[in-house]
């Protein structure tokens, strides 16, 4: 991304933005904001938890749950990164 970071409206879009996209894939909000390997970590810890719960003997919800929780830390985290930046800017 720019050196300077979004002021005003368009700060507030580029919280609301990273965090929709993390809730919709978890990683997609970070590869939005420019934090690449971040990215990768949230989207493959993602993929390593689906892994390991299906191969489990659990209720269909079990996996949802778990996928929407690790959505919701990764939009948190998304909409973080951006606020430090504009603070440090």
């Amino acid at each position: 991304m720019s050196a300077r970071p979004p002021q005003g409206a368009s700060r507030r879009r580029a919280l609301a933005l990273a965090a929709i996209l993390s809730l919709l894939m978890p990683g997609l909000g970070h590869v939005y904001i420019g934090r690449f390997a971040r990215s990768l970590i949230w989207f493959g810890g993602s993929l390593l938890i689906a892994a390991i719960l299906r191969g489990g003997d659990l209720a269909m919800w079990v996996p949802i749950a778990m996928f929407t929780v690790v959505g919701l830390a990764a939009a948190g985290d998304a909409w973080l990164m951006i606020r430090f930046r504009v603070r440090e800017g």
